[in-house]
């Protein structure tokens, strides 16, 4: 009889711990693949590199909330070089009173680099956005088209 009540919660138990492994999985999975595309406080966005001549260009970046939250912008932009198919930064900008990338308390932010590179090489533009406003932070990475300059 005691092996019977044995097999029963050895059963109960084993069952018991496949539910505490199935219900999590299923939560976990729900929010990682609704994460990058339904952003809370991000509402669109968009970073390019202009090239002004002589191996100079303009990184123009910008990045809209849905809202006015208390913290948005670029945490840092980095400049990219294509070497022999391989992209290098060779330039990192990051949020300094020289450069006000982030701003408080807005609902957008415009950033406007200027840098100097080789003449006839093609760059890129990396954005490092930043969006935060109370228990919510979202950062996102995008890239612009490359540009030869």
């Amino acid at each position: 009889n005691s092996m019977k009540t044995k097999k029963i919660l050895t059963l109960m138990l084993s069952l018991a711990l496949t539910f505490v492994f199935l219900i999590p999985s299923s939560v976990y999975a729900d929010t990682d693949t609704a994460v990058p595309y339904a952003s809370q406080l991000i509402s669109s966005y968009k970073i390019s590199v202009n090239a002004l001549g002589n191996g100079k260009m303009e990184i123009a970046a910008s990045v809209d909330a849905k809202r006015k939250i208390e913290k948005l912008g670029f945490e840092s932009i980095e400049v990219q070089e294509l070497n022999n198919s391989s992209w290098k930064t060779v330039k990192t900008y990051k949020d300094s009173l020289l450069n006000n990338m982030i701003d408080k308390n807005c609902s957008s932010m415009d950033v406007t680099l200027k840098y100097s590179g080789t003449s006839g090489k093609t760059y890129r533009a990396i954005g490092n956005i930043i969006a935060k406003d109370g228990s919510i932070e979202e950062t996102r990475s995008i890239t612009s088209y490359s540009e030869k300059v």
